[in-house]
């Protein structure tokens, strides 16, 4: 459980840039009709931490190993997300069609990419919506 190296992101390098995982681009009647039907309860994710470092007050980010316990929204776009081996008070609602960036496929990160809490790629991204939209599975 947890990252991999990646062959597209490495020495925390990518020449892709961010993009969201569900575009304003898109007409408001087109937004309602996607269902995340790719997500399920207890389906192992990775979930991107933000923190504050209790040594030099930095807002620092990290991915970390996660868990979907719950699946609400008519689009099942809200996931109640648990971070692996942390407590219940860390448990925190994500919105899938907000864009947040906070949750990637189990394994689809490069350590190093986890360990710096580095944003996704543009083809994480793409890669991401489909798994959590259709439930397709990455190379």
């Amino acid at each position: 459980m947890g990252c991999k190296q990646s062959k597209d992101y490495q020495d925390g390098q990518s020449k892709l840039k961010p993009v969201p995982l569900i575009t304003n681009s898109l007409p408001a009647d087109v937004k309602e009709t996607i269902v995340f039907r790719g997500v399920f309860p207890n389906q192992a994710v990775l979930c991107r931490d933000e923190f504050q470092s209790k040594y030099t007050n930095e807002l620092m980010y990290r991915w970390r190993p996660a868990e979907i316990l719950k699946v609400e929204g008519d689009n099942r776009n809200r996931l109640l997300v648990h971070y692996s081996g942390w407590a219940d008070t860390f448990d925190h609602w994500v919105d899938l069609e907000e864009g947040s960036h906070k949750l990637a496929p189990e394994k689809l990160l490069s350590k190093d990419q986890c360990n710096r809490g580095g944003e996704l790629t543009e083809e994480q991204i793409i890669i991401t919506r489909d798994y959590f939209m259709h439930g397709k599975e990455y190379a």
